[in-house]
């Protein structure tokens, strides 16, 4: 375990947040304003990273080997590719109250910190979840440990169940088919490669494009962004409206608001004011 302390220097209106301290990562010691703008297949920050910028907002992640096709380019939205694995309630093999560490079966072969940075949800004796800061490698009966942020409130039972839910911008991913992966921010990077650490813009003003839409905007009270298939498209003001394949753009996930004034009809591109991550 690592204790990172370090200054918020602002370096013309920006400053980077180092996230909390989780094994498998590097780059802990870089304060250095970044290029949001660029991608590289060296890592720089830790996954997870925040860079504040005036009134942006931007996170750091990876981008997993499969892409969306034209999907990779600046204004489109990607999604989190983090998934979480229900282990039940034969899960919990030992962890002691007051403790950080416990001692978990996953059922499978695991690769060490895949979970790092993750969480694991807890929910029987006790309820709520712990930060992962080190998972270990399941061993030949899938035995792994796990390294808590903070003690276990109490022994946990082995009949309680378990969730492990991994860093949300640990593994990133341009939409291929995934319906209900959640969208985590906006790519500001044009042709992003397989393996590319970039930066996301998750909050603030962002220019975009809305590539669903006909000509939002034609009645009042249009405010809210909705994302669908790694675009995004004004939610009109009928709640029931079926614009986006079928589905009701009122169930899908929103990721923003329009932040000027405009003119009735805006279907081509508008600045709307992200709200992934402040």
């Amino acid at each position: 375990m690592e204790n990172i302390v370090h200054k918020i220097i602002s370096h013309n209106g920006g400053a980077i947040y180092l996230p909390k301290w989780y094994q498998g990562e590097i780059g802990w010691t870089n304060l250095e304003r970044p290029n949001v703008y660029d991608a590289s297949t060296i890592q720089n920050w830790p996954r997870g990273t925040i860079y504040r910028e005036g009134n942006r907002t931007f996170v750091y992640g990876k981008m997993d080997s499969a892409l969306g096709g034209a999907y990779n380019h600046a204004g489109y939205v990607p999604i989190t590719y983090a998934t979480y694995k229900d282990i039940g309630s034969d899960g919990m093999q030992a962890g002691s109250a007051l403790t950080k560490e416990c001692t978990v079966n996953y059922g499978e072969a695991c690769a060490v910190d895949k979970y790092s940075g993750g969480q694991l949800g807890f929910y029987g004796t006790y309820y709520g979840y712990r930060f992962i800061e080190a998972q270990a490698v399941a061993d030949g009966d899938f035995d792994m440990v796990l390294i808590l942020d903070q003690p276990m409130q109490g022994t946990m039972a082995t009949t309680d169940e378990i969730l492990l839910h991994e860093h949300q911008y640990k593994v990133m991913r341009l939409y291929v088919t995934e319906e209900y992966a959640p969208y985590i921010g906006v790519l500001m990077h044009d042709a992003i490669a397989v393996s590319e650490f970039n930066w996301l813009q998750t909050g603030g003003p962002h220019g975009l494009t809305f590539y669903h839409s006909s000509s939002e905007g034609g009645d009042g009270g249009q405010m809210c962004v909705i994302a669908y298939h790694g675009t995004t498209q004004i939610h009109p003001s009928n709640a029931a409206s079926l614009q986006i394949t079928g589905k009701e753009s009122g169930a899908m996930q929103t990721i923003g608001w329009r932040s000027t004034y405009c003119t009735a009809d805006m279907s081509g591109g508008q600045t709307i004011y992200l709200t992934i991550l402040n």
